[in-house]
């Protein structure tokens, strides 16, 4: 079977790597599905407070949150 939808996420977790640009705790979230029209694409960044473990906790969070609130959406 096909799958209907699919997420990918990438950021800066830390201690290190980060800039004024792109600083750490900065994550980007994007969600591909199937919609009633077609395939919707969402994408979303946040900048997370917190340690390393902190950040990728509410990456996770925040990755299922936003794959239910889109498609609850439809």
């Amino acid at each position: 079977a096909k799958p209907a939808c699919a997420a990918a996420v990438t950021g800066l977790a830390g201690p290190g790597g980060g800039s004024t640009v792109c600083p750490v705790g900065t994550v980007c979230f994007a969600l591909a599905y199937t919609g009633l029209s077609g395939v919707k694409i969402a994408s979303d960044q946040l900048v997370f407070t917190g340690s390393r473990d902190e950040v990728r906790e509410k990456t996770v969070s925040h990755t299922f949150s936003f794959i239910l609130k889109e498609l609850y959406s439809l």
